[in-house]
């Protein structure tokens, strides 16, 4: 999950109460909440291995969203970011930084799958996905 800066902001495997309460990082410099909106960033093996929220009424490989255009799809991050309406750079780096710790099986930023209850990390690749419904942020589940 990441913020218009293309940054993570916390552990998207975590419990309800723990990921809401990242969300009102208060910004005092841009007067505006740091993370809000937010975008949840996944690639093609996630897409349709099921549903990527806990929403019910979603469909099975999230092709109806992708209909309705809650769903987007991307060859490139700079293209993602784009159509995102994010920092470029920002995602770029964010998305690199997780999957070189992916890669060792880590997640150092937000320890993600070290903490009772959260799952692992799994390297991104494309095509991605982003999920995003105005007024809400729904989180993924991870890829194992």
């Amino acid at each position: 999950m990441v913020n218009r800066k293309g940054r993570r902001f916390c552990n998207e495997s975590a419990d309800y109460d723990t990921v809401s309460t990242s969300f009102y990082t208060y910004d005092t410099v841009q007067d505006d909440y740091e993370n809000v909106p937010a975008w949840v960033v996944f690639d093609e093996q996630v897409r349709v291995k099921g549903p990527v929220t806990v929403d019910p009424g979603w469909s099975k490989d999230n092709s109806e969203e992708m209909k309705q255009g809650w769903i987007k799809k991307a060859d490139s991050l700079a293209d993602l970011a784009a159509q995102m309406g994010v920092n470029a750079e920002g995602l770029v780096q964010t998305v690199d930084t997780f999957n070189q710790s992916a890669a060792d099986g880590k997640d150092p930023s937000f320890r993600r799958g070290e903490i009772q209850g959260t799952a692992g990390v799994a390297k991104l690749s494309g095509p991605l996905s982003m999920e995003f419904r105005p007024g809400r942020v729904s989180l993924t589940r991870s890829a194992d």
